[in-house]
């Protein structure tokens, strides 16, 4: 009974000050809200990029020639067919493909892009993930008769066709004096990850024979190639082996270096939680902001309610009471602060994953301690203003104007 009289007294208070109710729960709800928010934002990326790995890097690795080592690059430090052949012949490797890269101009009925074309032969969708929307994919045909056949990205159909009905279609391709006429073969669907989307950008990608491309280049060898092992293979072990076999085939292993996705998109999500992480933590200060808000308007409130403290304690209310009002009064507005932090938090969240495509992540522990840190923030910055108002001393308390 004495709790719910308490609680009566406490909110009767507090609806009798609305607006600076409102200002001193100000910092609190930002300081939720931020938390709630950073979080939210920071668990739904790192799910992204574990979504995208599962999806584009099990089992994948590159190796490159390194063109900015301690010697220049020799034609014996290229990768030959055979080597390439040696490669997919090893356990645990699914596929092999080189790759020949180099920006182009692709054209069509007076519309231009920049687009980075690679050479790649029939393997290539094995070692890349690639979900075509429309077409086909490069087969061996094409590569062995040398077919003028590009696959293009989404991104570039929507571009220069304006759909992604563009199979048959006639482009031309330009670099540098070079020019050629190409047929778009297929279409290659854009990457089901927000955050890589929103990496590349404007970025344009297409495929051609490496058979074709390689009509660019100074030899007729290859400085980079890709790999698909099999998903539960050691990557490491893996390029290990690779590199050893290079050597047995009288290569300089100090010259190569091998990228596996794996370790790429570990970086990328390690430097996701970081941030999240100082972030959060900066948005958390202003958290003890709100909870110094409280106890100053508490220890307003004290003052303003002196008179009222002597006419109580006259009665024969003991300490006790008068400090469980002030501080019950002084939890009830932290929790209020925290919850319409935690649902301005959630709410803009859900509004924040929904315009960027990312998914909703919701940590429910991250939830329960920005709630459980406001009541303690209540708790802890109304102790301090309830017991000083609890020790008035009832004389002083009803003479005090």
């Amino acid at each position: 009974m004495i709790l719910f009289e308490t609680f009566k007294i406490a909110t009767g208070s507090i609806w009798s000050n609305k607006l600076r109710s409102g200002l001193t729960m100000l910092g609190l709800i930002i300081g939720i809200f931020s938390v709630v928010v950073i979080t939210t934002l920071g668990n739904a990326a790192q799910a992204d990029m574990t979504s995208a790995f599962h999806k584009y890097g099990k089992g994948k690795l590159n190796m490159n020639l390194l063109f900015n080592g301690d010697r220049p690059v020799t034609y014996r430090d290229y990768f030959s067919p055979e080597d390439i052949e040696a490669i997919n012949l090893q356990d645990e490797i699914v596929a092999v493909s080189p790759q020949l890269r180099r920006w182009m101009t692709l054209e069509y009925e007076g519309k231009e892009i920049q687009i980075d074309m690679m050479g790649v032969n029939e393997n290539y969708d094995q070692v890349e993930t690639i979900e075509l929307i429309s077409g086909r994919f490069l087969n061996e045909q094409d590569i062995v008769g040398r077919r003028n056949a590009i696959v293009i990205d989404e991104r570039t159909a929507r571009s220069l066709f304006g759909s992604i009905e563009c199979v048959g279609e006639i482009v031309t391709i330009t670099n540098s004096a070079n020019t050629m006429e190409m047929i778009v073969v297929g279409v290659d669907k854009m990457s089901d990850s927000a955050l890589l989307n929103m990496a590349q950008g404007d970025y344009s990608y297409g495929f051609m024979p490496l058979t074709v491309a390689s009509r660019y280049q100074e030899n007729d060898r290859y400085p980079r190639f890709m790999i698909q092992a099999i998903e539960e293979s050691d990557l490491n072990n893996v390029g290990e082996r690779i590199l050893n076999l290079l050597e047995r085939r009288n290569k300089d292993r100090e010259i190569y270096r091998i990228f596996t996705r794996e370790s790429e998109f570990n970086q990328i999500s390690t430097v996701i939680g970081i941030l999240t992480t100082i972030i959060g933590g900066i948005a958390a200060i202003s958290l003890a902001v709100g909870g110094i808000g409280i106890m100053n308007i508490m220890l307003v409130s004290v003052t303003e309610r002196t008179r009222e403290i002597g006419i109580r304690k006259a009665l024969g209310a003991r300490r006790g009471i008068i400090l469980l009002q002030f501080l019950v009064e002084a939890v009830i507005l932290s929790v209020l602060g925290g919850t319409m932090g935690l649902t301005l938090g959630t709410l803009t969240s859900l509004a924040i994953v929904k315009a960027f495509g990312l998914s909703l992540v919701i940590s429910v522990k991250s939830i329960l301690l920005a709630f459980v840190f406001s009541v303690v923030v209540g708790v802890v910055f109304g102790v301090y203003p309830a017991n000083k108002a609890s020790k008035l001393d009832p004389i002083d308390a009803l003479r005090y104007e």
